[in-house]
């Protein structure tokens, strides 16, 4: 398998783009940004040993709504720069800054691509990690009709990667589509696993593909890797993550459906806490999603599901499950903002040993409210 060192490939390519920018004066960079300004609260939530139960919003963040209302976990701001260089040649960088991590900025992308043919490009650096349908642009909330991705499934912190990655598009007729093919490596919080250890995702190798007509789309998406806490390599695990994507608009009807699935051969610790140090093995989750719009505004309706397998330290193995519907709605009010506001209502299933450890730490109901826009 390839190893790739995060912080030396990041260096090189951050060497490499400042010396495009100082020896190409006829650069044509433009400048997009973006950002979310979100408030909300539970306003019902199941018992725990810790206290009321918290909802989560993702993985990634780590951002979590109390019964307090608050405008940090789902805020965020962030801004793109695309520098074209010339002969097939650009600079992608990109700024972020979320209310969850204080909102101080990130550079979560810096990476050089080069065109090889029309149709194939060769990205380099830090990047956007493609295992979900949204993983591109999930920041960019503007792009989608939620007002944040399905926090059932797109709750492992993975959004960036530090590698190469090979994509290529193609036409036939009333179909296209593209391959991505891709190797790296990425180190990561388990942010919606309080008391998780930060891990390393090393040996990444995968791809994904995508084809689809002007009202249908599939893809799938596939890899595996080497995946091990700080100072633990030499007890790294195999891991591989499969996803699905079926997405079907017409008019204004939007039906979109994901199904992912993830496992460690060794299972992964997600905190060594006393007196039951917790460990995650595998997980699947999915959502079906039905958005209608009419005129300037998008009613819709999502049900998700999540069920992760977990270990306690001498107690065995459990089922943690839940069930979510969110029910919500956008409104376009301007022609680069829009509002939006939802509900979810998230019961916990998991099984009575686990519930008996854990207490009902997945019933929660939440309410967001809040205004997305790009400029």
């Amino acid at each position: 398998m390839i190893g790739v060192k995060p912080v030396r490939l990041l260096s090189v390519c951050v060497a490499l783009g400042s010396l495009g920018f100082q020896t190409v004066y006829a650069a044509d960079v433009r400048i997009n940004g973006f950002a979310s300004v979100t408030g909300g609260a539970t306003i019902d939530q199941g018992s725990t040993p810790q206290g009321d139960a918290l909802y989560f919003v993702d993985g990634s963040h780590g951002g979590t709504y109390s019964d307090e209302i608050t405008f940090r976990p789902d805020s965020l701001y962030g801004l793109q720069l695309i520098a074209d260089m010339g002969d097939g040649l650009t600079a992608t960088g990109q700024i972020v800054g979320t209310g969850a991590n204080d909102f101080n900025a990130v550079f979560n992308w810096a990476f050089l691509s080069y065109e090889l043919t029309p149709n194939t490009t060769l990205s380099a650096g830090r990047m956007g990690y493609p295992l979900y349908y949204y993983s591109d642009f999930l920041n960019v909330r503007y792009a989608y009709h939620w007002l944040r991705g399905p926090a059932d499934t797109y709750t492992l912190p993975i959004n960036e990667f530090e590698g190469v990655k090979l994509r290529s598009t193609y036409d036939a007729g009333s179909v296209t589509g593209d391959v991505q093919l891709f190797v790296g490596a990425s180190e990561s919080n388990l942010n919606g696993f309080p008391g998780a250890e930060p891990f390393v995702h090393e040996n990444i190798i995968g791809g994904n593909s995508s084809i689809g007509n002007e009202w249908f789309e599939l893809r799938f998406v596939a890899l595996q890797a080497d995946t091990y806490h700080e100072n633990e390599k030499d007890i790294a695990s195999d891991s591989r993550f499969f996803g699905v994507t079926a997405k079907f608009e017409y008019g204004g009807l939007l039906i979109i459906g994901e199904y992912t699935d993830f496992e460690f051969d060794t299972p992964l610790t997600v905190t060594r806490q006393p007196p039951l140090p917790t460990f995650l093995n595998e997980g699947q989750s999915g959502y079906l999603s039905v958005a209608f719009t009419f005129g300037d505004f998008t009613p819709h309706i999502t049900y998700s599901t999540r069920e992760t397998g977990i270990e306690f330290d001498t107690l065995g193995e459990f089922s943690a499950e839940n069930e979510t519907w969110t029910i919500g709605a956008r409104w376009d009010f301007h022609p680069s903002a829009a509002a939006k506001v939802e509900f979810n209502q998230s019961e916990d299933k998991s099984s009575p040993n686990y519930q008996a450890i854990a207490g009902e730490a997945l019933s929660v109901d939440t309410l967001a409210f809040g205004v997305d826009f790009v400029f």
